[in-house]
């Protein structure tokens, strides 16, 4: 995704491990190397055991607010209701290494 959107661009962060996770359950690595689909090789439950779930990303790249920095919903103001929570990617990742930003357009 381009650095310089435009503010208010709709963007969503993806994991580098879900990715792989995904890559994974797809087989990727055997259709990438040309490998035909009569000729895959897999278990019975593939599909069901590596199914990578959905992308929430807070076990791999949200930071951890040990000390309770982040904002919490008060149900007090319209958008920060109760269940919301501010977060944040953790300074130690780094996009296209550890996450992806994506665009509107391919989420």
């Amino acid at each position: 995704m381009n650095s310089n959107e435009e503010a208010g661009t709709a963007a969503y962060v993806v994991s580098l491990k879900w990715v792989q996770r995904y890559l994974k359950f797809l087989l990727y690595e055997q259709f990438n190397r040309g490998v035909g689909e009569h000729q895959l090789k897999y278990k019975e439950d593939h599909f069901s055991k590596m199914l990578p779930g959905p992308i929430t990303n807070h076990a791999d790249v949200i930071e951890k607010d040990e000390q309770r920095y982040n904002l919490f919903g008060t149900d007090t103001i319209k958008g920060q209701e109760k269940e919301y929570i501010d977060t944040y990617i953790d300074t130690n990742f780094k996009q296209n290494h550890d996450f992806y930003i994506i665009n509107e357009e391919l989420w």
